[in-house]
């Protein structure tokens, strides 16, 4: 072992550039050379209803930065809801390419974003938090009833199926607007409340003319045709628009008169588009992972992304592509014991 600051340790990692975990309890020991993490000790984070989501937006499952990142990170968070990480560890991923998806620019978001579905959740079930980034400020929404729990599901059904069929969740963000908690919750983004309630009212005779049929999937070049030009200036949020516009076509409305309501109500639904969660169920059936080798760019727009604090990854499927050695331990506030490993020569 050998003492080393913090600044110290942060300045080899950044050098380094080598994937880090860093975790506030032991997981493999001192005189180990590597361990591989298995399938069981992913199932033992909490998830909402066991459906492999974080209510946070964030898949689950064993995450990882390059360099200093996540140091630098935790040195600047003050909440005490943090539980101080006090063991790092220097992480390889092995395995095929194709096994996890790399995010390296908007390009690549957009592309997995348009092809991995979506649900909105329900606050009546939820305690959140929105950082509203045009006006730099926090807004908050708190449950008005208990959690759900894993009673609401029956033996014949899916736990998708359970979820939307108990509006614990939503698949149709039109169905989620009309929540009475997503129109104080427009409010506080500063849409005013007589506009939501016009957009409502016109949903409704929408809604009425849908036709049912759905599963009818548009690329963004046909949805260029429904929707020419945004009065929006941001690209995620001209983008946003679009996809919404493809999702509510595939779910069976009518595309012309969907993409001009959607359209005159764009700063509604752009609010709606980027507090949207990712079906990491359905995303996890062709990957093992995902990494996103950048995080600021125009996706931060999109809140669950925004909540990854920095660019990382995470595997949920390990067998076998993640092992690990234990790289120092944290023996102060700002001073760690780097493990000293000896070299091997062939």
């Amino acid at each position: 072992m050998k003492l080393i600051s913090q600044a110290t340790l942060i300045k080899k990692l950044t050098v380094k550039q080598q994937y880090i975990h860093l975790s506030s309890n032991p997981i493999c020991d001192q005189g180990s050379d590597e361990r591989f993490i298995d399938e069981c000790e992913l199932r033992e984070i909490s998830q909402l209803l066991a459906w492999g989501y974080n209510v946070g937006g964030r898949p689950n499952g064993f995450w990882f930065a390059k360099g200093g990142r996540w140091l630098e990170f935790t040195t600047r968070i003050t909440s005490n809801t943090f539980k101080p990480c006090c063991y790092l560890y220097d992480v390889n991923i092995y395995g095929k390419a194709s096994e996890i998806m790399h995010i390296k620019t908007w390009d690549d978001f957009m592309s997995f974003d348009w092809k991995c579905p979506d649900y909105w959740l329900n606050y009546d079930y939820f305690d959140y938090a929105f950082f509203d980034r045009n006006n730099e400020r926090w807004i908050y929404l708190s449950r008005r009833m208990p959690p759900p729990d894993k009673d609401v599901l029956s033996k014949d059904e899916s736990i998708k199926s359970a979820l939307i069929k108990n509006k614990i969740i939503y698949n149709d963000p039109f169905a989620a607007v009309q929540n009475p908690n997503y129109t104080e919750l427009m409010v506080k983004f500063g849409i005013p409340e007589p506009r939501v309630k016009q957009m409502l009212f016109e949903l409704e005779k929408l809604t009425a003319n849908k036709t049912g049929g759905g599963r009818q999937k548009v690329d963004i070049g046909q949805v260029n045709t429904y929707y020419p030009k945004s009065s929006l200036s941001q690209a995620a949020a001209v983008y946003g628009i679009k996809r919404m516009i493809a999702n509510q076509i595939y779910l069976g409305y009518e595309p012309k008169a969907c993409a001009k309501f959607i359209k005159k109500y764009e700063d509604i639904f752009w609010i709606i588009e980027k507090i949207k969660h990712k079906r990491w169920d359905a995303f996890a059936r062709n990957y093992s992972g995902i990494i996103f080798h950048t995080y600021q760019n125009e996706a931060n727009e999109y809140l669950w992304f925004d909540s990854l604090d920095i660019a990382s990854g995470c595997i949920w499927r390990p067998e076998g592509v993640v092992n690990m050695k234990l790289y120092a331990v944290k023996v102060g506030r700002d001073s760690w014991n780097q493990v000293l490993r000896k070299k091997h020569h062939q």
